[in-house]
Order: C-alpha cells, then structure tokens, then sequence
C-alpha cells in the first residue's frame, strides 16, 4: 500500500535531474533574480498621508474666516442696524457672542471658535469681549474685503475692455483688408462717368413708395464701408461694380473723406439722380413727338367741335 501511495505521489521528473535543471528552468529562474535586484533597486514608496484641513486650522482662523465672510457679505442697506445694535456697548461672554453672531449676520460658531476669538479680541484680560471693539474689527475687514473686491473686479473690467479693444482693432484690420481687395482709389474719368450712368439708370427705374424701394431705402439708412456698399448694391439692384468703379464711387459720395459713405446721403442723391434723369427722359420724348409732328409722320388729334 505504502508503496502504492508513493508512487502515485512521485514527480514525473523525479529521478530525471536533465530535465530539472534544463535550460528552461535556468531561464526563468534567471528573470527572477533580476526581477528582485530591480525592486531591490527602486526607492521605498512614502505612503501618502491624507491631510485634513480641519485639522491643520487652528480654531481662531476658522472664525476669522467666517467672519470675512460674513464681512465680505455685509451690506448696510441690506441688514439694517441689526448688527449693531446687537453688539454696540455690550461686554459678552462666549455664549452670548454666539448668539449675536448668529441673530445679527447669520454666522454659526462653535464653541472652540468663539472662545478663541474672544481670547484674541479681549484688549483687557478680563474674560468679556467689548461689542464697539468688535464691531471696529468687523467694519474693518468689511472695507478691506469690499475694497480687494474692488480691485478684482476693476482688473477684471480691464483685461475685458483690454479684450474689447483688441478684437475691435482686429475686426477693424479685417475691414481694412475686405475694402482694399474689392476697391482701389486707381480709377480714372471713365470708370466715374461709366458708374454714374449705370447708377443713374437704376435711380430712372426706383420707385421709393412702392415695398422694394422702402426695404432699399431701409437697407441704406445706415453707415457703409466700401465693401458693404458694394454687397448692398448687388443685394438692392443687381448691380455688379469693378474695384476702380467702387473706388469711383467713394470718391463721390464720401463727402468728409474718412472712407465711409453715409447710406441716407447715397439715397438723397441716388433719388436725385432719378428725377433728373426722368426729366430728361419726358424732355427727350416731348422733342420726338414734336419733330414727329412737324414731319408729319403722326398727325395732330383735333376735337370734333373744332372741325365743324
């Protein structure tokens, strides 16, 4: 039995040392001596310690800074004379300095930090905190913490305005470049005369009571930059216009010469621009009926009264 037992509990490689010490398991037990000497070699882990803040703060800065926030959070108008008349000309125990505090500003204290506030504000020694002292005390940090306000906000307005004027130079930059691609101040007597007759056909055929010339006229009731005139121009009346003929144009109609066209003066002339030329139309009609007339291609109407 016994040797059946061992049997059964014999290695397979027992009796057989080539195959117990083969290359294999030198190998491996090779990267096990390395994987050592490299955990060997590394520094010790420090284990992190959790900090807690409530208890790195001594009592007396945790009142401190309910205080400043509470002064930071005051406003006369706001709370009324509560505050002071809840501390003006009293001497106050811890106890009692909690109450007030929580009555008057609405700040919960423990034990421990009312206590160590009243042991830093009692001048005297004499156990009692002095309500005026107090109230000095929190005036005071009320003003430094309104005044540090203050400056934040006012350095924040800054770098807004600092950021305002920046992206007005860039939107102005980015205008600049617009109106120099589309228009070019090189334009010669032609180019003036050809856009002014172009125009001054469109001005014979606008009609400003009617819906199309009142959206015109609303669309050009405001200031135009050479590129917004020229995309005016083409939304208004399908009127396309060279870089010379724009720059033409600008010249015409920038009376102060800062580069701008004023949309309500482009519309006083442009609807001036179309009497005149509807005026010369009926002019040029009325000579071609009389010279018809005189030449006897269209006979005069005359009245039947007349002819008897």
């Amino acid at each position: 039995m016994r040797s059946q037992m061992s049997e059964l509990t014999r290695s397979p490689f027992d009796g057989d040392e080539d195959i117990v010490k083969g290359p294999l398991t030198e190998i491996r037990r090779n990267m096990m001596m390395k994987k050592r000497q490299a955990r060997k070699a590394l520094p010790p882990v420090k284990s992190k310690k959790k900090s807690s803040s409530r208890s790195d703060t001594t009592p007396l800065t945790a009142a401190l800074n309910k205080v400043k926030k509470a002064a930071r959070n005051y406003d006369r108008y706001r709370h009324g004379t509560a505050l002071t008349n809840c501390f003006a000309d009293y001497q106050m125990e811890a106890p009692e300095f909690r109450m007030q505090m929580r009555r008057a500003v609405g700040v919960d204290l423990s034990k421990k930090e009312s206590e160590a506030i009243l042991a830093d504000a009692d001048k005297d020694g004499n156990g009692t905190l002095d309500g005026a002292e107090f109230l000095l005390m929190f005036f005071t940090m009320a003003h430094k913490e309104h005044s540090d306000d203050m400056k934040v906000r006012q350095k924040e307005k800054e770098v807004i305005q600092k950021m305002e004027k920046v992206k007005v130079a860039e939107e102005e930059e980015e205008r600049v470049m617009k109106d120099e691609r589309c228009m070019t101040r090189n334009f010669t007597e032609k180019d003036s005369k050809r856009i002014m007759q172009r125009l001054a056909c469109h001005a014979l055929e606008f009609d400003k009571m009617s819906e199309v010339g009142k959206r015109t006229s609303l669309a050009f009731s405001c200031i135009l930059r050479p590129h917004e005139l020229k995309e005016q121009l083409l939304k208004s009346f399908n009127m396309k216009v060279t870089k010379a003929e724009l720059g033409a144009l600008i010249d015409h109609f920038d009376k102060d010469g800062d580069g701008d066209v004023s949309g309500a003066e482009f519309m006083v002339q442009f609807s001036r621009m179309g009497m005149i030329a509807k005026r010369r139309e009926r002019t040029r009609n009325r000579r071609e009926m009389e010279k018809k007339l005189q030449s006897g291609v269209i006979l005069p109407i005359v009245h039947a009264s007349l002819g008897r």
